[in-house]
């Protein structure tokens, strides 16, 4: 849901609870469903329209409350309870926003490769399956991008671990720099990576596939690593039933890639 759709809700929620106070001619506290528009736009927007909407409503409850609330024996208690609900409703409303920022950020490490920065395999393949579904809907064509690292081992074993894991996190760093924010990259586990371009046909993904390929090549000589770069890359202009048999089709060509003499690459159009 947009920003802007939740905190039309959000106000919508407001307006809904100050007439029901004004219905019960403010004899029952509701407190609880004032909470409950501002709590929504909170979590789902940001801490700034959250507190907008708190404001909102306590306006509104303001001037409710002079214009149309029974008489008090002393309004000087009935400004002092709406003060002491706004002080407790604000407070919720920060703690909520730290929480909302916590759960934001072990949400994003958990679907993230520590190594490399890149989605890990769960996390790309939910972004993989969302393309699916989007593709499904809406019929823009995508491409799936499938790489490994050709002898990868040999580099563990010549060089040690630390190599490779260096060279991992350059690949990871290299992807991320140059792909388009929306697109996706992933570590699919040891050193096999795979790549969402979002509305990108098969000549553009080749020319993307090419200038990774060649930086790549450029950065393992200057670090002697003796390894190349095995890709395979499936243009979907049908949707393929799901993530899964997306990922099976690259990865079929990524070994056609390697069957043919590895450090190569393999393309095609479904």
């Amino acid at each position: 849901m947009s920003e802007n759709r939740v905190i039309s809700l959000g106000v919508v929620g407001v307006a809904l609870v100050a007439l029901a106070d004004a219905a019960l001619n403010f004899e029952i506290s509701l407190v609880a469903l004032h909470m409950l528009p501002v709590l929504v736009v909170t979590w789902y927007t940001s801490l700034r329209w959250g507190m907008f909407i708190l404001v909102l409503m306590t306006v509104i409850t303001v001037l409710l409350t002079i214009n149309f609330a029974p008489p008090a024996s002393n309004p000087l208690y009935r400004y002092l309870d709406l003060s002491s609900d706004f002080v407790a409703m604000m407070l919720l409303v920060f703690v909520q926003s730290r929480l909302r920022e916590a759960y934001r950020t072990v949400r994003r490490q958990s679907r993230t490769d520590v190594l490399t920065g890149c989605l890990n395999r769960s996390g790309f393949h939910e972004q993989l399956q969302a393309e699916v579904v989007r593709q499904k809907r809406y019929g823009h064509a995508f491409s799936l991008l499938y790489l490994d690292v050709d002898n990868f081992k040999t580099l563990n074993d010549t060089q040690g671990h630390q190599a490779g894991d260096a060279l991992l996190t350059e690949l990871g760093r290299l992807l991320l720099a140059r792909l388009r924010k929306t697109d996706s990259a992933g570590r699919l586990g040891g050193d096999e990576f795979a790549v969402l371009l979002r509305e990108t046909g098969l000549a553009a993904a080749q020319h993307i596939a090419d200038e990774m390929k060649a930086e790549l090549e450029r950065t393992s000589r200057g670090h002697r690593w003796p390894v190349g770069f095995s890709i395979g890359i499936v243009c979907f202009s049908v949707p393929p039933a799901s993530a899964d048999e997306a990922l099976h089709r690259a990865d079929e060509l990524m070994y056609e890639a390697k069957r043919g003499g590895k450090n190569t690459l393999r393309a095609r159009t479904v």
